[in-house]
């Protein structure tokens, strides 16, 4: 794993020490331990019932949510790509901290071909809004019946890991916590482009400067399509939220896994009369 020279012992010490809530990413670089241990079952005729086991707060102090625990997301990899095959909201006013839950064979997961890589993805929300994510596997091949260590974080040490602050976070005191969401998505200026295919401008994100350093082949990211940007607006907090899986345009295998805040909210009409020279992006 490598991070700036300059931050602390751990990317998420830098993080917490620079006020920026959390940091997704399928790596110990902020990815959230809300996994405590996962196995698999036989669950005859059926495919092997998996079992994972959720933290509590005693084994991380910032599940102070009896009801945080929010969703979860089921990813196969077949021939490469990340395919969901279940997705569970678990919010009915149950506190899932420290409970076993398990992924159905005969009901939630008989898509598997229990050879197959699986993927969680599990969205934990804390009482202030912060909302922690966290990604855990089941290695190809382990079943029937995978033992404990067939389940796993992703391995730190294959990426080269970049934390950086994207934005401050300011939390309002107080107020309503209403707030709306949407999907992004890559924009086109040739709508009719096939998908895959894009114009040299085109992409979801652009991070000026990050091919110019030598992080990525591009400055250009596209969004995953398993895992699609998420922009949550906070109108009384003037905050936003941008999360989602994105890889560079120019070679698939360089992931980013972006959890990026934005605050201090203007009103874009007011920013463009200021200027001729304010402009919004196509």
């Amino acid at each position: 794993m490598q991070c700036e020279d300059d931050l602390p012992a751990t990317c998420e010490e830098y993080l917490i020490d620079n006020g920026i809530a959390s940091l997704t990413a399928d790596t110990d670089c902020g990815n959230s331990l809300l996994f405590i241990s996962g196995s698999s079952v036989a669950n005859s005729p059926f495919n092997d019932d998996v079992l994972l086991t959720l933290a509590d707060q005693s084994q991380v102090p910032a599940l102070d949510n009896p009801t945080g625990y929010q969703s979860i997301m089921t990813y196969e990899n077949v021939n490469g790509t990340w395919v969901t095959i279940d997705g569970s909201g678990l919010q009915n006013g149950s506190d899932y901290r420290g409970y076993t839950m398990t992924r159905s064979g005969a009901n939630w997961i008989d898509e598997w071909d229990m050879v197959n890589a699986l993927k969680f993805v599990l969205v934990y929300v804390t009482l202030d809004g912060t909302v922690l994510t966290s990604t855990y596997y089941l290695e190809a091949g382990s079943a029937p019946n995978a033992p404990a260590e067939s389940f796993y974080y992703a391995d730190a040490s294959a990426h080269d890991v970049y934390c950086t602050t994207l934005s401050s976070y300011s939390q309002a005191d107080g107020g309503s916590t209403s707030s709306t969401e949407c999907e992004g998505s890559t924009a086109k200026r040739n709508s009719t482009l096939a998908d895959g295919d894009y114009e040299l401008a085109d992409g979801a994100l652009r991070l000026y400067g990050l091919s110019d350093a030598g992080i990525s082949d591009s400055e250009y990211f596209v969004e995953d399509p398993s895992d699609p940007l998420s922009f949550v607006h906070t109108p009384n907090s003037n905050t936003a939220r941008l999360t989602g899986t994105l890889y560079c345009r120019d070679n698939v295998n360089q992931i980013l896994t972006l959890d990026a805040i934005f605050d201090n909210e203007e009103n874009a009409a007011d920013w463009l009369a200021q200027s001729t020279s304010n402009q919004l992006l196509v």
